[in-house]
């Protein structure tokens, strides 16, 4: 897929060597973290760690490629993509927010599926993102 701009968090160094990128150069490209306290924003790191859930920070371009990769049902079999995007079952039987390994979201007609949106595999270009109201977080 070459990911050229994707890699664990520079501020867990030993992660990051093992890209062989230049740290310098890399966090020369990347944006500004930010956080919010309380009524305030201010500057934040980025988080040290590295895990199945987080840990990577990448560019646009290379998040496209990866959702065009989804898209393209590569990395799995398509049955194995329906079970990813199927929410799990509770055992009183209610649909929870998650699949296997994503959030699954029912919106309307359609589905939130992590960062994508309807179909297996998921369509990027057709996400709504949620809306939230600024003032209530």
């Amino acid at each position: 897929m070459q990911l050229r701009h994707t890699a664990p968090s520079p501020s867990d160094p030993a992660n990051f060597a093992l890209t062989g990128l230049n740290r310098d150069e890399f966090t020369a490209n990347m944006a500004t973290p930010y956080e919010r306290r309380g009524s305030r924003v201010v500057r934040s790191e980025y988080a040290i760690g590295f895990s199945s859930a987080a840990g990577l920070i990448s560019s646009a371009h290379d998040m496209a490629t990866f959702a065009s990769a989804i898209d393209q049902g590569m990395f799995l079999e398509p049955a194995t993509w329906q079970a990813v995007f199927t929410p799990a079952v509770s055992n009183g039987g209610s649909l929870l927010p998650y699949g296997l390994g994503w959030f699954i979201q029912q919106r309307r007609e359609s589905s939130c599926s992590g960062t994508t949106d309807t179909g297996m595999p998921p369509r990027p270009s057709s996400f709504e993102p949620p809306r939230f109201d600024e003032r209530s977080s």
